[in-house]
């Protein structure tokens, strides 16, 4: 039966991650002890998150411009993050998240009709705070949690954007991109023994928001735009699958995968003490 539950959810994650988020609320069953610390390490893959068709404004040698950009993603962003938890009671927990995030692209399938593109997304330190509370557990281990997360970045460097093709010269710019996403979920457990199957719910809402200067990358032109805009994310329902894993007296092993406003996997590990 163990088994089996284990296998059925590291399918379920494998298959989500498949599909199409920034690092959201990671382990949500998982509670310390009231006045015990738990430390941990997690990394997180963000397949796919779509953003909301947005208006990109500025001004051209003085001139004032504005354009569309369509089919907006982020795709293949990696988060790296070491988490310290705090048990102020049995039932409440805080915690907080520091790393880097790396890798990412921000792609743009159409600027007013012109050629879709991508531009990569620098490394970058990256932070989140947190809490989480139990409403309920079961003598049988069937509980409720709810949980509420804030993670942000600043100041990331935006690289060369690239249209009309993978090769093609295109647009270099100082751009900076500031990201932040709150995240409230519930989850549902179950305790079988040594691991913790749960799956859950929530809202999520992210706000990245891109400033600077642009120009061609690849002639002589002096055209350059000042450009501001905010994306917002696409959909703000998020689900989740999970399982915790107690491979030993005080470590706990976490994977996890998100869906629906975004997808993701993790992997973490935690140490209680």
């Amino acid at each position: 039966m163990k088994r089996l539950i284990i296998i059925v959810v590291a399918c379920a994650v494998v298959m989500s991650a498949n599909l199409a988020f920034a690092g959201g609320i990671t382990s949500p069953a998982k509670m310390v002890k009231a006045g015990s610390f738990c430390v941990g390490l997690e990394g997180t893959w963000v397949s796919e998150q779509k953003e909301k068709d947005s208006t990109a404004t500025g001004f051209i040698n003085g001139a004032y411009s504005s354009g569309t950009l369509d089919d907006i993603k982020i795709k293949d962003d990696k988060y790296y993050l070491v988490s310290v938890a705090y048990g102020i009671l049995d039932r409440l927990n805080i915690y907080a998240k520091a790393g880097m995030v790396d890798g990412g692209k921000l792609k743009i399938g159409m600027v007013d009709g012109g050629s879709s593109g991508e531009a990569k997304l620098k490394s970058n330190f990256a932070w989140a705070v947190g809490g989480k509370a139990n409403l309920f557990e079961s003598k049988e281990g069937l509980g409720v949690n709810l949980a509420a997360q804030y993670l942000r970045y600043d100041n990331r460097k935006i690289g060369e954007y690239k249209y009309g093709g993978a090769t093609t010269t295109g647009l270099s710019t100082d751009d900076n991109a500031n990201y932040w996403q709150a995240d409230v979920a519930a989850t549902l457990y179950w305790n079988i023994m040594t691991i913790t199957p749960y799956v859950g719910v929530g809202y999520s809402y992210s706000e990245l928001k891109c400033s600077g200067n642009w120009g061609y990358a690849d002639t002589n032109a002096t055209d350059s735009i000042n450009l501001e805009s905010t994306l917002k994310n696409k959909e703000n329902v998020t689900t989740f699958v999970g399982l915790d894993w107690r491979v030993g007296k005080d470590f706990t092993l976490n994977i996890q995968g998100d869906f629906v406003s975004s997808t993701a996997a993790t992997l973490g590990l935690t140490y209680d003490f």
